[in-house]
């Protein structure tokens, strides 16, 4: 895990450099998770899921990524709102396992 170059967050026109995760023998993946936020990645069907979750302020995201590390169009979901968490992922919310967010998270994605 590391952050991206200063050039690089230039050419992307953000105000702070973005998380990257490093797959071994893979791409690089550039992440929208803060740096508080713990970060799991999973890798099926040629596409890697990269789950966030933020347990202090209870939200969580997931983004999904090709085989070359692009995200896919519409490869992304974000929840923030005690009601937005819990009527995707239940009453346990963010307390799941990723794997679970993952799946669960995946039914709101394309």
């Amino acid at each position: 895990m590391g952050q991206e170059t200063w050039d690089e967050q230039r050419d992307a026109g953000r105000y702070n450099p973005a998380r990257q995760v490093r797959i071994d023998g893979g791409p690089v993946l550039t992440i929208g998770a803060g740096d508080a936020d713990s970060v799991d990645v999973f890798a099926e069907h040629g596409l890697y899921f990269v789950v966030s979750v933020n347990h202090g302020l209870e939200y969580c995201g997931l983004e999904i990524f090709d085989a070359n590390g692009e995200q896919l169009k519409e490869g992304n979901v974000f929840l923030q709102a005690d009601h937005e968490v819990s009527d995707a992922l239940g009453p346990r919310g963010v307390d799941l396992c990723p794997m679970t967010i993952a799946k669960k998270l995946s039914a709101y994605v394309g």
